[in-house]
C-alpha cells in the first residue's frame, strides 16, 4: 500500500504532504506552493524549524523552504525514529537508551545525544526548546540545548499500551489507552488530569502545536474535543488516508478522501455541548463530560454540571474582614514661587502639559517649588505614602515622562529632589514606583501609563467598584473543575464587586505578572489569578505583593498545591 503522510508547520502556516514518491507543499488555503518527486517514500516527514524534514532510510535529510531543494543530510545511527520536534530540533530515538538531537542549520544538520538511564514510553515537545521524557520509573523534563534534566513532574497517564502528545501551546498532553474509549488531558501548569469518555474506543489523536482543539479517530468516525473544556462533538470527515490539524484563529482539520483529494473541515464552531449533555453532530448521540477527572466515568447527564454559574446574589458572601486603614494623606507640598496655571477651560491645556514645562524648566536649573499636583498624582502620592520630597520626585520623572526625556541623570535629578527619593531609601524608592539604570531614574512605565490615563494591557478588568471588605493579602479560592476557569473566575470578580483577572495569556512569567499586579494596584483593584504553565503556583506563591492589595488565586481543585497550600481559603 502506497505511504500517505499529512503534517502541519507549528505556526500553520504551511502544510505538506507525501504520497508515494511525490512531496508537495501547500498553504492552508490548499494552493500548491512547490512539488517534487523522490524515489520512494519517507518514513518520517515534519517541519523542523525552517526547513521541511524527511526520513530516507538511515538518513536525515532537511529541504529548504518553500523550493523544496535539499539543503542538508546526515547519516544516522540505524533504526532511530523522529519522537519530537522543538523549534529547530528533532529529537530521534530508537530500541537502546539514547536519544539523537539533531539541529537543523540550512545547510548543516548538527547531531548530539543523552543518555536515559530507562527506556522512554514517549518523548514529548515542550516550549522553551525542552522535551518531556516518559518512562515507567519517572516523567523528567530535559532541556534539548544542554541536554541536562530541568525538572522532574508526577504525571497521572493511564497504563499502557498507550499513545501520548502534546498540545495547545505544548501545555497540554493529550493521552488515550488503545481500545478504550477515554481520551485524557493531562494540564502541565498543576499535574491535573481530566477525561472525556467518547463513543467508542480511539484509535489515533491528531493535535497542532499552538491549538486547543484536537482530533480524535475513533472507531465511530472522528470526534473533535478542545483540550480546556473537553466538549466533544462529531466530525464529518474520513481519516483513513492521511490527517493533521492545524490551530491559530482558524483551526482546521485537514484530511484526504478515498479519492486522494485535500479535503478541510474547520473546527471552529460552538465549543461547549449542550445542555443536557449529548452532543448533536452528524447524528451521533455522545455523552459528554465537559471537565472530568481520572477515575471512573460519570455517565450521569451534565444539565447539572454545565449549568451557568449562579448569580452574585445566589453566591455567599465573602467573610468579613475589616477594611485596610486608610492611608495617612501626604503632606502638602510648600509653594513660594510656582507660576499659577491658566483658569481651566476649553481652550486649557492639560495638567500633564503643564507638569511637563515644569520639569523641563527645573532641570535645567530654575529653582520653582513643586505645583499643586492633580487627582490622579496627588492620589497615587497618598496611596503609596509619599513624603513631601517623594511627592515631588514623582512629579519631576512623571513630567520628564510627558516631556518625552523619561531617564533623567541621577545628577541632573538630585540638584532639585532628595537623593534618597531618587536613588537612596526614600518613601519613593520603597514604593518600587520607579526604577534606576545605569546611573539614570525614570518612573516605570506601568506607572507612567496609569498617569497617561492609558487602558489596562496585563488583565482583563470585570466588574464596576470593589466591595470594602475585600481582605488584602494572598488567599486560595478553590473553584470547580467541572467549569473553565475563567467562567469560575468571572464569578468571583462579580462577588468582589469588581476585579482585574490575569492569566497567562495576558501575563507569562514573574516579571509580566508583576507588572500586572502593579497595573490592577493602581487601579484600586484586587486580583484574580488563573494559573497556568506560565503562571504556576510556585510563581503565584512568590511575586511581591503590596501590603494594601488582594491576590485571589483560582484553583480548579480543592487539593491546592504544597506552594499554596499554607494560603487561607476565600470563603465559597
Amino acid at each position: 500500500m502506497t505511504a500517505t503522510r499529512l503534517v502541519a508547520r507549528s505556526d500553520d502556516s504551511q502544510l505538506a504532504y507525501a504520497h508515494g514518491g511525490r512531496l508537495g507543499l501547500l498553504d492552508p488555503a490548499l494552493r500548491e506552493l512547490a512539488t517534487i518527486e523522490r524515489p520512494g517514500p519517507p518514513r518520517w516527514l515534519g517541519f523542523v524549524g525552517a526547513q521541511l524534514a524527511l526520513l530516507d532510510g538511515d538518513e536525515l535529510i532537511a529541504l529548504d523552504l518553500p523550493s523544496l531543494a535539499e539543503g542538508a543530510r546526515v547519516a544516522l545511527p540505524p533504526g532511530l525514529g523522529a519522537l519530537a520536534v522543538v523549534g529547530d530540533r528533532v529529537a530521534l530515538g530508537g530500541a537502546g537508551l539514547t536519544v539523537v538531537v539533531a539541529r537543523l542549520l540550512g545547510r548543516k544538520i548538527d547531531l548530539s545525544d543523552f543518555t536515559m538511564t530507562v527506556a522512554a514510553q514517549h518523548v514529548l515537545p515542550l516550549p522553551d526548546h525542552e522535551l518531556l521524557v516518559v518512562s515507567a520509573a519517572r516523567t523528567d523534563v530535559v532541556d534539548a540545548v544542554s541536554k541536562r534534566v530541568s525538572a522532574r513532574l508526577h504525571l497521572p497517564l493511564p497504563p499502557t499500551p498507550r499513545e501520548a502528545g502534546t498540545t495547545n501551546g505544548l501545555r497540554y498532553v493529550w493521552t488515550f489507552t488503545h481500545g478504550r474509549p477515554e481520551l485524557f488531558v493531562v494540564r502541565l501548569s498543576d499535574g491535573r488530569p481530566f477525561q472525556q469518555l467518547l463513543d467508542a474506543p480511539v484509535r489515533a489523536v491528531h493535535a497542532s502545536v499552538g491549538g486547543a482543539w484536537v482530533v480524535a479517530d475513533t472507531d465511530a468516525g472522528p470526534r473533535r474535543v478542545h483540550t480546556q473544556t473537553l466538549a466533544a462533538h462529531a466530525v464529518d470527515a474520513d481519516l483513513r488516508q492521511a490527517a493533521c490539524v492545524t490551530g491559530g484563529a482558524e483551526p482546521a482539520l485537514y484530511w484526504l478522501d478515498a479519492a486522494l483529494r485535500l479535503q478541510r473541515t474547520p473546527l471552529t464552531g460552538q465549543a461547549v455541548a449542550p445542555a443536557d449533555g449529548v452532543a448533536r453532530v452528524g447524528g451521533v448521540r455522545m455523552e459528554v463530560e465537559p471537565m472530568g477527572t481520572i477515575g471512573g466515568p460519570r455517565r450521569e447527564s451534565l444539565a447539572h454540571a454545565a449549568a451557568p454559574r449562579p448569580t452574585t446574589a445566589a453566591l455567599a458572601p465573602l467573610a468579613p474582614t475589616a477594611a485596610p486603614a486608610p492611608a495617612a494623606p501626604a503632606p502638602a507640598a510648600t509653594s513660594t514661587s510656582a507660576t499659577p496655571r491658566p483658569a481651566a477651560g476649553p481652550a486649557a491645556l492639560d495638567w500633564r502639559v503643564h507638569l511637563a514645562e515644569w520639569a523641563r524648566a527645573v532641570t535645567t536649573g530654575k529653582d520653582l517649588a513643586t505645583p499643586p499636583l492633580d487627582p490622579p498624582l496627588a492620589d497615587l502620592a497618598r496611596r503609596a505614602e509619599l513624603g513631601p520630597d517623594g511627592a515631588r520626585a514623582l512629579a519631576l520623572l512623571y513630567g520628564a515622562w510627558v516631556a518625552g526625556e523619561p531617564r533623567l541623570a541621577l545628577a541632573v535629578a538630585a540638584r532639585t529632589v532628595a537623593w534618597d527619593e531618587l536613588a537612596g531609601a526614600g518613601t519613593l524608592p520603597r514604593a518600587a514606583l520607579t526604577e534606576v539604570v545605569d546611573g539614570r531614574v525614570r518612573v516605570r512605565a506601568v506607572v507612567a501609563r496609569f498617569l497617561d490615563g492609558a487602558a489596562v494591557e496585563r488583565v482583563r478588568v470585570h466588574g464596576q467598584r470593589p466591595r470594602p471588605d475585600v481582605a488584602a493579602g494572598r488567599q486560595l479560592a478553590p473553584v470547580s473543575p467541572d467549569l473553565p476557569v475563567m467562567a469560575s473566575a468571572l464569578a468571583l470578580a462579580e462577588r468582589m464587586g469588581a476585579a482585574a483577572i490575569v492569566d497567562e495569556v495576558r501575563a507569562r512569567g514573574a516579571a509580566e505578572l508583576a507588572v500586572a499586579l502593579d497595573e490592577a494596584w493602581l487601579r484600586g483593584l484586587p486580583v484574580i489569578a488563573i494559573p497556568g504553565q506560565g503562571l504556576d503556583a510556585e510563581t503565584l506563591a512568590a511575586v511581591p505583593l503590596r501590603p494594601d492589595h488582594a491576590l485571589v488565586i483560582a484553583w480548579p481543585d480543592d487539593a491546592a498545591p504544597v506552594a499554596l497550600e499554607e494560603l487561607p481559603r476565600l470563603a465559597p
